[in-house]
């Protein structure tokens, strides 16, 4: 009977010697998990901005500044006559000599950005600044005026759907760390007059140290004893009248 003891017990500690490598290697592959969150949000733009440019030429810079001003002022007018609301700022100037024909003259070239929310009225507010004298015109950039906002809520987005994969991989997760890789926007390519916001972040999670204690300490009792690293085996009671 002594030697089928003892036989049984080293039977017992080489499984947990066995055993207990293996656990620990599984365990350490969910100590720490690193996952891309994305994210998109489409919206309607609400915001047209479209670049106009003015030009006058005149014999002295004098008289080219009070022709600019007034032009622009006509400019302003019609575009405001269209929508109320349009704002009108400039975004570049020039004022250069040019001689034609042996005439020395100044020419004077400004360009403006209209920037409307009546996106109904854009072709009606470019057609009004032709009529007053504008001679440049961009295609109208569309965009929404509170953009950042949804930068923001694209970057929420995007770290709910890192919460999720890492909770699709390993249970008993804590977030410990966000890194932004990339928040932009751009026109929807189906041509549905949408802008598209984009966000991509990096999320570390590492496991609970609660949650270590679980996988690595198993609880002991009066009928449970430990072996190697964790793993828990019935006790084996010496009789006493073992031979």
């Amino acid at each position: 009977m002594k030697k089928i003891f003892l036989l049984s017990l080293a039977l017992v500690c080489m499984m947990s010697l066995i055993s207990s490598p293996i656990l620990a290697e599984g365990a350490e592959q969910i100590e720490k998990v690193c996952v891309i969150g994305t994210s998109k949000i489409e919206a309607s733009p609400d915001t047209a901005e479209i670049s106009i440019g003015v030009q006058k030429r005149t014999e002295t810079i004098e008289e080219g500044q009070t022709a600019i001003s007034s032009l622009v002022e006509n400019v302003k007018n019609a575009i405001l006559a269209v929508d109320s609301e349009a704002s009108l700022n400039i975004s570049y100037s020039s004022v250069y000599p040019v001689c034609e024909h042996g005439i020395q003259a100044f020419e004077f070239n400004y360009n403006y950005t209209i920037k409307t929310k009546a996106l109904d009225k854009i072709s009606e507010i470019v057609k009004a600044a032709g009529n007053a004298g504008a001679v440049r015109f961009s295609q109208p950039r569309f965009c929404i005026e509170n953009e950042e906002e949804l930068y923001y809520n694209a970057l929420s987005q995007a770290k709910q759907n890192a919460s999720q994969k890492a909770n699709a991989i390993a249970s008993g997760l804590t977030l410990k760390a966000v890194f932004e890789q990339s928040v932009y926007s751009y026109c929807s390519p189906r041509n549905d007059d949408k802008i598209i916001i984009e966000a991509s972040i990096k999320a570390i999670f590492e496991k609970n140290e609660s949650q270590e204690n679980l996988a690595f300490n198993y609880s002991s009792s009066s009928s449970l004893s430990s072996f190697g690293s964790g793993l828990a085996f019935p006790s084996i009671r010496k009789e006493e009248n073992l031979e």
